[in-house]
């Protein structure tokens, strides 16, 4: 088996793992939750350092891979690993437990190293494609399954699905079906790039699969960000697309009509989810509160932030204490987007987003495919609001999105069909 046999099949492993194969094995993601959940990826850094193994092994030089192709966000991931292990190692001396016990509080925020690892995978056309195809079959049989089981739940309130407990809550207590929300976002994501980077136009079913997961984020996880991203980067494409077009001073013309037009949609949605009123208007306050808390804490331990201490016994320090810190025991870093990074890694983390916003910029005026660079650009912006991509549910995500950066900056695909985009063929 080759080695780029090996990086595919490494690959399906983490779909599995991020579609939780895709709830239909009896009693398997509760056995797994303490391995493969929401909050805890612990099999997912494991299949990271397979990747890494198959990327430290030497390879016969070929015409296919002999080519030097960059990585252009190799210096902020290394500044994150060796942020994330300086972190663990103070973070032993502050809270007095072992360096052990501090990375594996912080091991999420090593998932993005693997970025690393993919750049010979992601150097070649055919790996990109191949990676479209899988990641958006997944993505379809995933968000189909999941829209049955929300219609069914609604019905008569049956769960035929085998979810983690910590889904279970957040269904029985709220019908929310947040599982999988950071995976199907990514998914739109890469449909939306599809006909920049790819050089192909969306399919029938591209074009299903994007309106499942609008739907998904609608009305199953209810997560009005989520939403706000997904529908902001197809707007994004499908204004380069009429850019494409009309030409540029005729869509300078008619930019304002249109403007009007995504502002008062925008206004619409806004108003349609409730951001700032309603019911949802204690998680504005809240995550308002946060925002003050966090942001006092990102050099709480002068060069980096609170660092990763026990969960359990720093309850008070990671969520503010109940009575004293307003919202105190109710907030989350999770909840602030690159705010509450930058207050659990400090200096680290606002070097690292620093360093990623730089090179997305040079990525606009240097890469062979510009637009699908600035649709990523935006998906990173948006998602620092409120959703951190170093959270330990989105780091996957953001590592994906930042090899295809990669691609869009290296590689030129030809216009047209390709083998690869047929939903016939099986083969790895």
């Amino acid at each position: 088996m080759s080695r780029n046999q090996y990086y595919r099949g490494m690959i399906i492993v983490l779909l599995c793992l991020q579609t939780y194969f895709f709830d239909l094995v009896p009693g398997l993601n509760p056995a797994l939750i303490n391995y493969n959940s929401e909050f805890s990826k612990k099999l997912e850094i494991i299949v990271v350092f397979m990747l890494f193994l198959i990327f430290l092994v030497p390879t016969k030089t070929t015409k296919s891979n002999k080519a030097h192709v960059p990585g252009h966000f190799i210096v902020p991931i290394v500044v994150l690993l060796v942020g994330v292990v300086s972190i663990s190692i103070y973070s032993s001396v502050v809270y007095q437990q072992s360096f052990i016990e501090s990375i594996s509080n912080g091991y999420g925020y090593l998932i993005p190293v693997a970025y690393i690892a993919l750049i010979p995978f992601f150097k070649l056309e055919s790996n990109v494609e191949w990676f479209y195809k899988w990641s958006t079959r997944f993505g379809l049989i995933y968000v189909s399954i999941q829209l049955i089981q929300g219609l069914v739940y609604k019905m008569n309130g049956i769960i035929f699905l085998s979810y983690t407990s910590f889904a279970r809550i957040s269904i029985d207590n709220a019908s929310r079906f947040f599982e999988g929300a950071e995976f199907l976002t990514f998914i739109a994501l890469f449909i939306t790039i599809k006909p920049f980077l790819l050089k192909r136009q969306w399919s029938f079913l591209d074009i299903v699969l994007y309106i499942e997961i609008v739907l998904f984020h609608l009305f199953m996880s209810q997560g009005r960000m989520y939403l706000v991203i997904v529908l902001s980067v197809m707007v994004a494409a499908l204004g380069f697309q009429i850019y494409r077009k009309l030409g540029k001073w005729t869509f300078l013309l008619l930019s304002p009509f249109i403007i009007f037009i995504l502002l008062l949609a925008g206004g619409e949605v806004f108003d349609r989810l409730s951001f700032f009123s309603g019911d949802r208007a204690n998680s504005f306050i809240a995550r308002t509160y946060s925002v003050q808390y966090f942001f006092n804490h990102i050099f709480y331990n002068k060069w980096f932030g609170i660092g990763f201490p026990d969960p359990s016994q720093y309850d008070w320090l990671l969520r503010g204490m109940r009575g004293i810190d307003p919202g105190g025991g109710m907030m989350t870093a999770a909840d602030v987007g690159a705010l509450g990074s930058s207050a659990i890694l400090g200096i680290v983390g606002i070097a690292f987003f620093i360093m990623i916003v730089l090179a997305f910029i040079h990525g606009v005026f240097k890469a062979n495919s510009p637009i699908p660079i600035m649709i990523i650009f935006l998906f990173f912006l948006i998602s620092c609001l409120t959703l951190s991509p170093l959270d330990i549910g989105r780091a996957w995500p953001m590592t994906l999105y930042l090899s295809l950066a990669d691609a869009a900056w290296n590689l030129k695909f030809k216009r047209g069909s390709s083998n690869e985009d047929s939903y016939t063929s099986f083969s790895v």
